[in-house]
């Protein structure tokens, strides 16, 4: 059963990756004074930016460095930081629960139209792949850009005949000379 499904694991987990690959969430970096090992979050510390005294905070947006907390700035300012920095953990959670939301009925969906194919005889049922394919096309964002680029497909068989020849090289180290 679990072989059967693979491909359609692994579809769904690369749809789930690539819709979430837009989303860049501030990473927040300190090290733990008691362990001295460097932790990484996608929200604040309680004590970022606030009266509390803690641990220097590095605030990486994008892949660059936009706050250190070993400099000093004017109160007002370390407010308007720290206000920011809740407000955004606060969108970033709440994305992150559409996403899982998004995800939960994609998988709902899937699950429903393999019970409807398993009930219905005679006419060719898709693949699972083909399916997911669908439920895919009917959830994508209008946003988001359709690439029609022919040299994906090229780019699809070049990858494939690449793999049918590692695969054949693999064969040939592994069976005998005289076997086939």
């Amino acid at each position: 059963m679990l072989e059967k499904d693979e491909p359609v694991l692994r579809a769904l987990f690369i749809f789930l990756l690539i819709s979430s690959l837009p989303v860049q969430a501030r990473m927040y970096q300190w090290t733990d004074p008691d362990t001295g090992t460097t932790q990484l979050s996608g929200k604040p510390p309680a004590w970022y930016r606030s009266a509390e005294v803690g641990p220097r905070v590095f605030v990486f947006d994008k892949g660059k460095i936009v706050d250190d907390t070993a400099i000093n700035i004017p109160d007002e300012e370390r407010e308007n930081l720290r206000k920011q920095a809740l407000v955004r953990a606060e969108e970033d959670k709440e994305l992150a629960k559409q996403k899982a939301l998004q995800s939960e009925q994609l998988k709902s969906t899937l699950d429903q139209r393999k019970q409807d194919e398993s009930t219905t005889t005679g006419a060719e049922e898709p693949t699972d792949t083909e399916a997911l394919v669908e439920i895919e096309k009917e959830n994508v964002d209008e946003d988001m850009p359709v690439i029609t680029d022919p040299s994906i497909e090229e780019m699809r068989t070049l990858i494939s005949d690449w793999e049918e020849k590692r695969t054949q090289q693999a064969r040939e180290l592994v069976t005998p000379d005289g076997e086939k």
